[in-house]
């Protein structure tokens, strides 16, 4: 089960857009913010219930445990992103890349998306 996530994507020149989600008794709480233009969500808590389980589930279908720790291919325009998650055991995890995705990575923006439909997730 998931305590906590923190991720973010984005370039020098663009910004960067984040998320900050925090699991709370099986309340999510989030936070949405973009680098050049401020916090676009301020604390959003979705209580718990279906559709935090099923939120929380859909999380653990999409096995980021399983991706490489790093993805990196250099190009000039560089696009940055990192996902940090922490499970309610205590174990931490840490996936970042620079212009370089896991397969299935669109579906974690489609989950974020899914979260936060006002944060609007693209690579």
């Amino acid at each position: 089960m998931l305590d906590k996530i923190d991720f973010f994507i984005g370039n020098d020149n663009d910004g960067y857009m984040s998320i900050n989600v925090r699991v709370y008794e099986f309340n999510i709480m989030y936070t949405v913010e973009h680098s050049k233009k401020g916090v676009l969500t301020n604390t959003k808590t979705i209580s718990a219930g279906p559709r935090t389980e099923n939120i929380l589930k859909s999380f653990n279908n999409l096995n980021v445990d399983k991706w490489l720790n790093n993805y990196e291919h250099f190009v000039l325009k560089r696009t940055k992103w990192q996902l940090k998650y922490k499970k309610k055991n205590g174990v931490e995890y840490l996936k970042k890349g620079i212009n370089a995705y896991p397969d299935d990575f669109a579906e974690l923006l489609d989950w974020f998306n899914e979260l936060a439909p006002e944060a609007n997730f693209s690579r």
